[in-house]
């Protein structure tokens, strides 16, 4: 995810004295939860069917681990079942149908 390559960038600035770029101070990444907490985090954990996951960094936030094979995606998906306001199992179906809909226009698409 974007959320390690931000933090990097972020941490640079403060190092080396420079400008704090704006992106960092915009109410729309303090929202997402910025800097190594953002509410949700994704890795690509390589190209082989190795599993594996973690914990979301915040009580109301979501971890999508994912592998890309040549003929699946593997998707782990967690987030605190403490939390009322999180279910991996509802992300993990809305994540599902988003695949099988995107599969049916690709297929629907390759007949034209």
């Amino acid at each position: 995810g974007i959320d390690r390559h931000l933090m990097g960038l972020k941490i640079l600035a403060e190092q080396n004295g420079l400008p704090m770029p704006d992106l960092f101070t915009d109410p729309a990444y303090t929202k997402c939860g910025s800097g190594a907490a953002f509410v949700l985090s994704t890795s690509n954990i390589g190209y082989t069917p190795v599993q594996g996951s973690q914990a979301p960094y915040i009580p109301h936030g979501y971890v999508c681990i994912y592998t890309i094979e040549p003929y699946r995606f593997t998707v782990a998906m967690t987030a605190w079942k403490s939390n009322p306001e999180t279910s991996a199992e509802k992300l993990s179906e809305s994540l599902r149908q988003a695949f099988t809909d995107m599969k049916k226009l690709l297929i629907a698409s390759s007949s034209n």
